[in-house]
């Protein structure tokens, strides 16, 4: 299954390792993503290496996707990759390149948080439990959402180091059950989950190239195009 493109890094989120449990835990974990925030926003540009996993199961051990990602920011400009597709995100169009099936969509909106993988505000009206732990170098947030929920997430699990409030590592755990075989070849069904790993951080200067539209999409006589590197795609709605 493609599990993606659904993802609009979006984007947060890891394992119960912890011991000390923290009173007024809603309050310290927003405060924590508000720092976290902050930590990659003062830097106007950098590049930021990620990884995403699919489990079949909520405990499953077995891999059934892996995607390397990317993330490159230049002051309110965004450029990232996951697998084979493409997203540049500027503050009032972004556009999506599907590599894969050479399909690019453009649309005319602004950014929201869901389009920063790093931005954790997305995560403080959709959920009621939030519980903090600690595993020494990682701050551990643990937020569940109500049965009855808006978000396609049960629940998301999000490590912060300690020394900077850089994410280490987000879990999401879908809501919707999924039908899939196992190893054995037998047909269940459970609740899969994403794991988003942040591999590697650097301050760094981006090149333009990465943020200008016209070398994906060309405008002629009022008509968007692709450009001549994506002269075989089609653009749709």
């Amino acid at each position: 299954m493609k599990f993606y493109s659904n993802i609009t890094l979006i984007a947060l989120l890891i394992f119960f390792n912890a011991s000390v449990v923290y009173a007024g835990d809603k309050e310290k974990i927003i405060d924590l993503f508000e720092k976290s925030m902050k930590f990659y926003e003062k830097n106007s540009q950098f590049k930021m290496l990620t990884k995403y996993r699919l489990f079949s199961g909520e405990k499953s051990t077995d891999v059934d996707e892996s995607y390397d990602g990317i993330l490159l920011r230049k002051n309110n400009n965004y450029y990232s990759k996951i697998g084979q597709t493409e997203f540049i995100n500027q503050e009032r169009k972004s556009i999506k390149i599907d590599n894969e099936s050479k399909l690019i969509k453009i649309s005319e909106k602004q950014m929201s948080a869901t389009d920063k993988v790093y931005d954790l505000k997305q995560f403080y009206g959709n959920f009621e439990k939030f519980e903090l732990t600690s595993n020494g170098q990682e701050w551990i947030c643990t937020l569940t959402a109500p049965l009855i929920s808006f978000v396609p997430y049960s629940k998301v699990i999000i490590h912060l180091d300690k020394s900077n409030f850089a994410i280490k590592k987000q879990v999401l755990f879908l809501m919707q059950k999924v039908k899939y075989k196992n190893s054995k070849g037998k047909v269940i069904s459970d609740f899969p989950r994403i794991e988003i790993s942040f591999l590697d951080f650097k301050i760094e200067t981006i090149d333009d190239s990465f943020f200008n539209l016209n070398n994906y999409v060309e405008t002629k006589k009022g008509k968007s195009l692709p450009s001549k590197k994506y002269a075989t795609y089609k653009i749709v709605d």
